[in-house]
Order: structure tokens, then sequence, then C-alpha cells
């Protein structure tokens, strides 16, 4: 292979195969398409066959994954634009430009669903800042040092940006891309200072401490007590109606998460249907059901409208099943804001 292209062949297939693990591989194709457009633009070189051979490689495999997405599910286009309609993913451009400011103030202010959103607010103050006045450096002086790594640091965050915004999904685990962009600008911000040699130690012992400061709150034994607490009454290979965070105990295909009930009312079936159909063995009920429902329409995006089936549910359970064990923990409410602001109840049920 020519080594002219070599470069971005592989960076394409490297970002190809990724959509087939997330979504979120459409971030990374932004951020190396902005740093090509940027070597275009501001270093007048003739790269834009590179870029084009990076975007259709690119290309390539993403129609590939939605040929194989609808071998899988024929009405894909149908089921992502429904799923996506939750989220407000179709909503007008307008609307979703003004959301992206909802979107760093929940990051700020740590409001969240099911993601733990650590405290980042120091990054979130301190990020602007080095924008602002790296912008103003790169615009107001034709050269300074690191002005080229500034100018593909600048372009990479703006690609970002704009992805947010063209994606219309505000999903809180995407701003992990911008912090690496940021934490480098920290670095070229002070590199030609009297401490530059120190910048690097600084900016690492910086990252490990309020990482650790983040992580710490999650360093027990919760979720070992929570899945032990299961075992003790349910084999690996039991078909279980449970909470998603109860996954990685089963085996696959043998856990039906709540929010497949959802879809309940528009396959106009009844909560004790479901159990029988998909021959359900034991429910796990978390106390976070009875708040989502008391709450709503509050929480409702989490489950869908719990209005539907929740009565039938309830009756199931008094009527259907045995109550064999009750115990409490953290993982009985999957609202991360909420999961240690009480004891929350987990009840495990034997469907007779």
């Amino acid at each position: 292979m020519n080594k002219e292209i070599k470069k971005p062949v592989i960076l394409g297939i490297i970002t190809g195969l990724s959509i087939g693990i997330h979504p979120n591989s459409l971030f990374i194709a932004a951020l190396i398409g902005s740093f090509y457009l940027f070597d275009i633009l501001i270093n007048k070189e003739k790269k834009l066959k590179h870029l084009l051979i990076y975007v259709a490689t690119v290309g390539v495999f993403a129609v590939f994954f939605i040929i194989l997405s609808l071998y899988f599910d024929p009405n894909f286009f149908t089921n992502y634009k429904t799923f996506g309609d939750q989220f407000n993913v179709f909503a007008e451009p307008i609307s979703r430009i003004s959301e992206i400011k909802n979107f760093y103030l929940k990051l700020f202010y740590q409001v969240s669903g099911t993601y733990y959103i650590p405290n980042i607010k120091l990054q979130l103050i301190l990020f602007p800042i080095l924008l602002i006045i790296n912008l103003f450096k790169f615009i107001y002086y034709d050269e300074f040092p690191g002005s080229k790594k500034v100018g593909l640091i600048l372009f990479g965050v703006i690609a970002l940006n704009i992805t947010y915004i063209v994606i219309g999904r505000y999903n809180q685990t995407s701003i992990v891309f911008i912090f690496p962009l940021f934490w480098m600008l920290f670095v070229l911000t002070f590199q030609n200072m009297k401490f530059h040699k120190y910048i690097y130690i600084v900016t690492i012992s910086m990252v490990l401490v309020i990482s650790i400061i983040n992580i710490k709150p999650y360093l027990n034994n919760d979720y070992n007590n929570y899945l032990n607490n299961i075992r003790t009454f349910i084999d690996r290979d039991d078909t279980v109606l449970a909470n998603l965070n109860a996954e990685y105990y089963f085996e696959n295909g043998k856990l039906f998460d709540y929010r497949n009930l959802h879809y309940l009312k528009e396959n106009n079936m009844t909560f004790s249907q479901y159990i029988d159909k998909n021959n359900i063995e034991f429910i796990i009920y978390p106390e976070e059901m009875d708040f989502i429902y008391n709450t709503r329409p509050v929480w409702n995006f989490i489950y869908g409208n719990l209005y539907y089936y929740y009565e039938d549910m309830q009756e199931y359970l008094s009527k259907n099943c045995e109550l064999i064990k009750t115990f409490k923990s953290p993982y009985g409410m999957r609202l991360s804001m909420y999961m240690y602001e009480k004891d929350w109840s987990v009840k495990i049920y034997k469907v007779k």
C-alpha cells in the first residue's frame, strides 16, 4: 500500500471497526476528521485526498454495519427512530443547539438518570478559561510555542461540540472525548513558562487526585453483596425478570430487563402474560420501581410509563409469587443521584 494513503486507511479501519462497538465512534471520526481539516486549512498542505480516503474507509464500515443491522432487524430504521424520539434525537436543529447548554449544566450539577456523574466542576470551570486564552492567542498571534498543536486541539473541541448537536443525543459518557484534549491544552498553555519542566508532573498528579476522589465512594463491596444476596437463592441459569445491573451474574439470555415492559402496551400484552410467555422463574423487584411510579412522569424516560402495567404487576406479585428474600442495597435504585440517599430494598420472588 502506498505510504501516503496507508495512515488514513488504517485510521479509517480502526474508526470503522469501533462503529460495531458503540455509536460514540462518531465522535472519534469527527475528531480525526477535524485534524485533517486543520492540516488542509491552516498548513496549506494538499491533504484533501487523505481526508477523503479516511471518510471513504469509515463510510464502507458504516454501510456494512447498517446492512448487518437490517439483516438482524428489517425494521432497523423505524425502530431506531422510535428509540431516538425518546431522547429528542430528531428534534429541530434550533432545539438541539439550545440543549447543549443544558447538557453542560447537568454535568456541572451532576444531574443524571442511571449514569454516575463524577464531580467535574473544577474541570468545567478550568476548561472554558483555557479555551478562551488559547483561542485568543491563536487568533491574534501568528506563531507562538505549540501553536500548531493548540490549533489541532481547538479544532477538535469545536468538532466534538458540533457532533453533539448533529447527533442530538446528549449522552453524558461522551464528555470523555473532550477531557484529554483540554488536559493537553492545559500543558500547552504553560509550556513556555519557567516551571514548564514540571507541568507534566503537575497535570498527571491533578488527573490522578481528581480521579481517586471521584472513584473512592464506589470502592466498596456493595455490588458484590448485591450479587451474593441474589446468588443465595437463584442459580445463574435460572430465568429472571430483574434490573439490568444484575446482568453480570446471569447466563446470556436468562435475564429479562424491566425496560422491556415498556413495550407491553403496544404488543397488547399484560404483565402476567409476559411472565408466562418467557417462562420466568424468579422476579427480582427493586424498590426503585415504586419510587419511579410514585414520582411519574419525572423519570418515565428510564422504563417508559409504568402506569400501564404497574397495578397488574403488583397483583401478580401478591397472588402468583412467593416472597423468599428481602435485603437492602444501593443497587435497588439505578438512579445514581439517589443510590446512597437511603437503604433501598430488593425483593426476590419465586413464581409459583
